[in-house]
Order: structure tokens, then C-alpha cells, then sequence
């Protein structure tokens, strides 16, 4: 029974594994010393082939909105003319950079209250 007299362990030890004296627990969890080399042996790293297809979906991710985007604009382009579709974009570009600059404006003002508060 966890926790009582008749233990000579306190409570923090009978949670822990038993470990011969050649072995601890490193860092990142794995057992050091001993006969560990067997943790690394089952982590595999993709090859060429697992590095190639991850470089493509990163590269479909950042394409694939622009993609949408340019599709959009042209459509609205050709619905609304040059002249408002410049107008239009004028918008979106001053209520993007406006929000740009209040989120990073709330986001120093948390930085500074927060060390100040902890000094």
C-alpha cells in the first residue's frame, strides 16, 4: 500500500523504476548507461525520398493560396475594373497593416507589463 508505515521507500521512490547502478535516466527520458543503445536503434529518419515529398507539401501549402488569391483577384479585376479594384485593394492593404500594427502593439505592451511585473 502506497504511503504507509510498514514502507521503508518514501512515496517519490515507489514511483520510479528500479535501475541497476550503470544505468539513469538522461535528459531527453531514454536510460543512459548500460544496454541502451536499443531506444535509438527504433527511431528512423526519413530518407531522400520522405525529405523530397515534405519539401513538396511545404511548397503546396505556401503555393496553394496564392494560387487562390490570384484566382480571386482576377475575377474581382475583371467584375469591378481597374479603377476599384485598385480602390479595393488600397482597403484590404490599410486594414491589413492596421491590424498588423495593433496586434504587435497589444503584443509588446503584454511583453513589458508581464517583466514588469515580475522584475
Amino acid at each position: 500500500m502506497k504511503g504507509s508505515s510498514d514502507s521503508t521507500q518514501p512515496d517519490d521512490a515507489m514511483d520510479k523504476p528500479d535501475l541497476s547502478p550503470n544505468e539513469s535516466h538522461g535528459a531527453d527520458g531514454n536510460l543512459e548507461g548500460g544496454d541502451s543503445s536499443h531506444a535509438k536503434d527504433d527511431v528512423q529518419l526519413p530518407g531522400r525520398s520522405g525529405t523530397v515529398v515534405a519539401s513538396l507539401w511545404s511548397t503546396g501549402q505556401m503555393f496553394v493560396p496564392s494560387l487562390g488569391t490570384l484566382l480571386v483577384s482576377i475575377a474581382i479585376g475583371r467584375i469591378l475594373g481597374p479603377e476599384l479594384l485598385g480602390e479595393q485593394t488600397w482597403i484590404s492593404y490599410v486594414e491589413g497593416f492596421l491590424a498588423y500594427v495593433v496586434i504587435q502593439a497589444l503584443v509588446k505592451a503584454g511583453i513589458q507589463t508581464m517583466s514588469t511585473s515580475k522584475g
